[in-house]
């Protein structure tokens, strides 16, 4: 950029100089009342050579400025192709997190339900159990009863046939 600038003053002041010394010629020339001679045929013919080299520097300068754009335009493309390739993974992977969410949640129901239906079978079989114990200590009390009552009598009919 230093070099750029050094070189732009620099073509700045010929540039102002060529001028300066157009209109020294032109002016001399109209005290004088004369037509441009061959001096002024050189001028002119430097003149040109300076406005042909301004012109191409011009365009020069153009064809980077264009480039630099196309440049930075492709750039642009790339960036917005990258960020609806991101937007895109970025829903891909929501849909997915949804899904398997959803999937893990119906799993998580029927295991649920097959827990509470083997929860509800095993309390009914417990249950069942508890009673056939509860009817089976009534039952063997009932023979210890009968058995006491029929060892009484026992002890009784022998008490009367030995007395």
């Amino acid at each position: 950029q230093l070099r750029f600038d050094h070189y732009e003053k620099k073509r700045k002041d010929r540039l102002a100089q060529v001028l300066a010394e157009r209109a020294k010629v032109i002016a001399s020339n109209a005290r004088k009342g004369e037509f441009p001679g061959v001096q002024s045929a050189q001028f002119l013919g430097m003149l040109e050579n300076l406005f042909e080299k301004e012109a191409k520097r011009l365009e020069t300068d153009l064809k980077g400025q264009l480039r630099q754009h196309n440049s930075l335009v492709k750039e642009n493309e790339d960036q917005l192709k990258k960020e609806g390739i991101l937007q895109e993974k970025l829903l891909e992977r929501e849909r997915k997190r949804a899904s398997t969410q959803k999937f893990f949640a119906e799993v998580g129901q029927k295991t649920g339900a097959k827990l509470n239906a083997k929860l509800a079978q095993s309390s009914e079989i417990i249950a069942r159990q508890q009673s056939d114990f509860e009817e089976k200590q009534a039952a063997f009390a009932r023979e210890m009863v009968a058995e006491q009552e029929r060892l009484q009598r026992f002890q009784e009919d022998r008490n009367a046939i030995v007395s």
